[in-house]
């Protein structure tokens, strides 16, 4: 029989090494101090940098390295301390829909990317011209903002007329119009309608190129020269890489993962140009909107989402606010018995990435109105201003009446709508009322 396996607390103890250290009166006593400490855990200080009788001082060694760094590399590299730091993101570029600004810190942030995306037909376009807009009424002949386009052109008379963007028109153009008006036997302009077809405020600029590393290397351009407050890129869905422009195979052509792999190197790009300061050691304040389309995700299973954005990991990663808008249901009119015409539809969004003072997560719902209908062409901004009135308690309602501060707005959304058209001051006095007491009223913004 083999012999019986030895029980584990029968096994002799290996033996183990123990080293003391005796210690002086006077070696405790350094360990006391912050120089003992330093001294035993790490070994001596430095004494020979320090003057005599100068004491050993980690701010002005950490001063000493910032000045070291800044000027080895010239600008190429920025180290500052906790006092120094300029949170660009406190400044806000307005929406103009009060509900979603509400949401997203009171509009979308200077220094970084904010995605708007969505289906066709959604109102992407006309969102983002609504921010341009809101920027140039703010900022006056200061204002620069440039469409950088890679789908088709910018359409300036789209944002004129309909979006409130005050893009001068050419004398090209104006020869056009008054062409139409003769042939349909329309009266010509009067000196009146000339000037505003002329007025512009501001500077507005279009970029279009070959290819999406010709576009987006502008793009980066116009963003380090911090010299913009709107930078536009529509789409990204849209890029057109070198390779596929020159595939000599056409259309069969497959360049799987091109336009994402261009987009990651523009993003890597646009992140050093908003985090350096410009020529001039001021922050970047540029707030870039790229707007993307949504693709059917066709090698997907059950589990997988059946809708996939353009760009790759890089922009999902890189963008600090992601706006998605789709369509809801039609609003319709009725102009006789049993017979209705549709007049707008609702535009639904929904925050699905949030940084910079904002979060995923919030809904909601705004009105568009085809023209036919209410106060024009666009957002209803007073149903809409009178919901986030509601949500704060900034208006108070009792059955169909509102009222704010006392005071009687209407009876009826309908009332009311006409009453802040009518009175415009009010309606901004009721906005900022509401961004105060949303906590919004530290944020350095714009006029609201």
């Amino acid at each position: 029989m083999p012999p019986a396996k030895k029980k584990a607390d029968e096994k002799k103890p290996s033996k183990r090494i123990v080293q003391t250290v005796s210690t002086t009166p006077d070696m405790v006593e350094a360990v006391q101090s912050q120089e003992g400490q330093h001294a035993a855990l790490f070994g001596p200080l430095p004494q020979e940098a320090l003057a005599k009788g100068e004491k050993y001082s980690k701010a002005k060694e950490l001063e000493a390295l910032q000045a070291s760094i800044n000027k080895a590399f010239k600008g190429g590299a920025v180290i500052r301390q906790g006092s120094e730091l300029t949170n660009v993101f406190m400044l806000r570029r307005p929406t103009g829909v009060t509900s979603l600004d509400l949401k997203i810190g009171g509009g979308i942030p200077a220094g970084g990317l904010t995605q708007i995306i969505g289906r066709f037909s959604a109102g992407k376009s006309y969102l983002t011209n609504c921010i341009m807009a809101q920027a140039q009424k703010n900022y006056g002949e200061e204002f620069a903002g440039a469409a950088c386009m890679t789908e088709q052109r910018y359409d300036k008379h789209f944002a004129k007329w309909r979006c409130g963007l005050r893009v001068a028109l050419s004398e090209d153009e104006i020869t056009v119009l008054r062409k139409i008006n003769a042939d349909n036997g329309n009266a010509d302009f009067t000196p009146e309608q000339v000037a505003w077809l002329k007025d512009q405020v501001g500077t507005f600029n279009e970029v279009v190129g070959a290819t999406a590393e010709q576009i987006l290397e502008v793009a980066c351009q116009l963003v380090e020269s911090n010299l913009f407050q709107i930078v536009l890129i529509d789409s990204f869905g849209a890029l057109l890489t070198k390779a596929e422009a020159e595939a000599e195979e056409g259309l069969d052509q497959k360049h799987r993962g091109g336009a994402a792999m261009v987009v990651t190197q523009f993003m890597h790009r646009l992140h050093a140009a908003l985090n350096l300061p410009d020529k001039y050691g001021r922050p970047n304040m540029t707030s870039v909107i790229g707007i993307n389309q949504y693709r059917d995700n066709v090698g997907r299973d059950a589990q997988w989402n059946p809708m996939k954005v353009a760009g790759g990991h890089a922009l999902a990663h890189g963008k600090l606010l992601d706006i998605h808008v789709e369509q809801g249901a039609r609003i319709k009119h009725p102009i006789a018995k049993n017979e209705v015409v549709i007049v707008g539809k609702e535009i639904n969004w929904e925050i699905l990435k949030g940084k910079a003072g904002c979060h995923d997560g919030p809904k909601g719902t705004y009105k568009f109105y085809f023209g036919e209908h209410g106060f024009g062409f666009g957002v209803d901004i007073y149903s809409d201003l009178l919901i986030a009135g509601l949500e704060t308690a900034v208006v108070q309602q009792a059955g169909s009446w509102f009222k704010f501060q006392g005071d009687m707005l209407g009876q009826g959304e309908a009332a009311v709508a006409y009453k802040l058209h009518s009175e415009p001051e009010l309606m901004q006095k009721i906005r900022k009322e509401i961004f105060k007491v949303a906590g919004l009223n530290f944020i350095t913004r714009e006029n609201i």
